[in-house]
């Protein structure tokens, strides 16, 4: 009986054994496929694309699986590590640690936020202002602004020229909008500004926007850009991130939330053909900030962030997390510099002004 016994035990075990061994390969596979998305496009494989953006769930769940290993079958564990530490350069994508701040003389400011239309602070837009302002920004990048809002006696453009808090006011109205657009603030000498066309049906408030500016004898140019938006609503994340696909309701908005990816993907990647080829014809070095709507892991972000510098890997600390409304955290605002620019600080300034967190860089020409 006792060998009976055992023999039932051993079975169990093995069977909890191979089942736990099949989930984990489920998971490596996943994880596989999310280190593949920074270079494979949407438009060739979404699915890729789409395990992408679980990057930051899959590395957490697979170091979950450390402890489990660690009991159960050593050589899985030591699987799961190497299949984390592939994923090294993603982690840092995200989160920093031993990075510090440098001082240096003649610096330069840059900061980008998405103000959401001032929709987060009720459509006080001088708090977002008198904010951004304290921070001390040479150039401040907007994206979703909007030169109006219901109940204001005057537009945020009538309040930056009343309060001259920047010395040139550029506002670019979307195309379609006569009120909402892009603007980009500057204390530095503007030398010349630009908006790039994008044969985008619907649009909305997406673009691409530039300025030259001077600072003493170097001259550069700023790109604000906002690429397009997935327009997922706050159900259809929290279904996809739960995975809960047990109703046909439930099933149907999964489908249409997938839909609206792929359309969001396509569009991106239309957008960031014309801005990589304007950027190609540019004769001054230039910086790129804004709201990219994709994550570090992204196809769409690893292309244009090539050859160039992530302020946020450079001199960030802790999580870089940008927008406030999902967990684990996720940075879909960046600033990228050229490789010969000298970063020295980035902050994520965590201050609930809009669904964006605004980020800064500081910087040397040398």
């Amino acid at each position: 009986m006792p060998a009976k016994e055992n023999n039932k035990k051993k079975g169990r075990a093995t069977l909890i054994t191979v089942i736990l061994s099949v989930l984990n390969g489920i998971t490596l596979f996943a994880l596989l496929m999310a280190y593949l998305s920074p270079w494979v496009s949407p438009g060739f494989s979404w699915p890729i694309a789409l395990a992408g953006l679980f990057t930051n769930y899959l590395i957490l769940l697979h170091l979950l699986w450390l402890p489990v290993w660690m009991v159960a079958d050593w050589k899985w564990m030591i699987i799961n590590l190497i299949a984390i530490g592939f994923g090294f350069s993603h982690i840092q994508a995200s989160y920093q640690l031993f990075n510090t701040p440098e001082e240096g003389k003649n610096s330069i400011k840059v900061l980008t936020l998405n103000a959401h239309d001032f929709y987060s602070v009720n459509g006080k837009y001088e708090e977002i202002f008198k904010y951004v302002n304290s921070i001390g920004p040479d150039v401040v990048c907007v994206q979703e602004f909007a030169n109006y809002y219901k109940g204001q006696n005057k537009t945020p453009l009538d309040f930056l020229k009343e309060k001259k808090l920047f010395s040139d006011i550029r506002f670019f109205p979307s195309d379609g909008f006569k009120n909402r657009g892009m603007l980009i603030l500057s204390n530095l000498k503007v030398t010349q500004q630009g908006k790039l066309s994008f044969s985008l049906k619907n649009k909305g408030t997406n673009g691409c926007v530039f300025i030259d500016v001077q600072k003493g004898n170097e001259e550069f140019r700023i790109y604000n850009l906002h690429l397009a938006s997935m327009n997922l609503s706050e159900e259809e994340v929290s279904l996809i991130r739960k995975g809960d696909y047990e109703k046909e309701s439930q099933q149907l908005k999964i489908l249409n939330a997938l839909s609206k990816l792929r359309f969001g993907w396509k569009r991106q990647e239309e957008m960031i053909s014309v801005i990589s080829e304007h950027l190609e014809n540019c004769q001054i070095p230039y910086i790129l900030a804004g709201d990219f709507n994709n994550t570090p892991f992204s196809y769409i972000v690893n292309h244009l962030r090539k050859k160039h510098l992530d302020a946020f890997e450079e001199k960030g600390s802790g999580f870089g997390n940008t927008y406030t409304r999902t967990f684990p955290p996720v940075r879909i605002d960046y600033i990228f510099l050229p490789e010969e620019f000298k970063v020295l600080n980035y902050k994520v300034e965590r201050v609930r002004i809009s669904d964006h967190f605004p980020i800064w860089v500081e910087f040397n020409i040398p």
